[in-house]
């Protein structure tokens, strides 16, 4: 199944999760570009303190002594306090891809500001994931580790994620972030091979949305979307998803999502100028959504015989920071 998803990395654990969908079917993609999205629900409290707590300190011995002392600064900062940021630049021959943080912090970190924290936070989960790859899952409890080791692995591990997310979620049944992040992860996971309609991993999904809903149903239309995509990984069937977008668009009738969908689902039947119909009503809606915007560029400038499914993508967000 070609297009409708992309997802993109985590800046505040933003995912847009179309990108490695469609990546999955056409791995010449690029990579993706972090972007950050605003969840339609308040970032828990618990969240936002786990976020800027110091980390345990670890620093393998395999790397040199100018790193593990950068490292173990790093992990012991309260991202919550004033702080100077530690100096880095004698941090070297670090393997990839801590190599490329390493860079990125030292290039953001000359002062404190948000881009050096955003640097901070990417740096000390790639260095927490590194310090115990080899450590179980099934033996870490610390939810802070398990946080890091989610954003460290979530675009380029997605089965990987998903396993972190459902130890996080294990050891908290209420943390939404978690659950969600689970979820979305186990549907990465399938995108290249959907299993059979009948396999019960779509029951597994299904029960796994039904908590969302239950656990936070401010975040509804981000369930909505959700339902929409495991239907057109399931059934790959274009009046399907059509069905589960005009559920969407009946509970969010001010919201872009149900059109936007309608329009994905118009676009796979073949039917470019309905679908560029209700991508536009998704703007009538949304004026200045950027995402109906770069869609409905696409759809109008392409040749109609042109495949065009990549255009559409739908952003998920599980917040782990501010």
């Amino acid at each position: 199944m070609k297009g409708l998803l992309a997802v993109v990395a985590l800046v505040t654990l933003s995912v847009a999760l179309g990108y490695l969908i469609s990546r999955a079917l056409n791995p010449r993609m690029p990579p993706a570009e972090s972007i950050s999205s605003k969840a339609s629900y308040q970032l828990p409290q618990k969240i936002t303190r786990l976020y800027a707590e110091p980390r345990p300190a670890t620093a393998p011995p395999s790397i040199s002594q100018d790193c593990q002392a950068l490292w173990k600064a790093l992990l012991a900062l309260n991202l919550a306090q004033d702080f100077d940021p530690p100096k880095g630049s004698k941090c070297t021959g670090l393997p990839t891809p801590l190599d490329a943080f390493s860079a990125l912090y030292n290039q953001r970190c000359a002062k404190r500001d948000d881009a050096c924290l955003a640097a901070i936070h990417q740096y000390r989960a790639r260095i927490t994931h590194f310090s115990t790859k080899d450590v179980p899952l099934n033996s870490i409890r610390d939810p802070r580790i398990l946080m890091d080791k989610l954003l460290a692995t979530w675009e380029r591990e997605p089965e990987l994620a998903g396993a972190v997310a459902d130890r996080w979620a294990e050891l908290e049944p209420d943390n939404y972030p978690a659950q969600k992040a689970a979820l979305i992860s186990q549907l990465m996971a399938i995108a290249g091979h959907p299993p059979d309609p009948n396999d019960p991993r779509w029951t597994e999904i299904n029960n796994r949305l039904d908590r969302l809903k239950r656990l936070e149903p401010k975040d509804g239309i981000s369930q909505g979307e959700i339902s929409c995509l495991a239907s057109a990984f399931r059934d790959n069937d274009p009046l399907k998803v059509m069905e589960r977008a005009a559920e969407l668009d009946s509970l969010y009738p001010r919201s872009g999502s149900g059109p936007y969908f309608m329009g994905w689902a118009e676009n796979r039947r073949g039917n470019r100028e309905g679908s560029i119909k209700y991508v536009q009503e998704c703007l009538r809606r949304e004026p200045g959504n950027r995402r109906c915007q770069s869609t409905l560029a696409v759809l109008t400038t392409v040749s109609p015989q042109t495949d065009v499914g990549n255009a559409f993508s739908t952003f998920q967000s599980f917040p782990l920071a501010p």
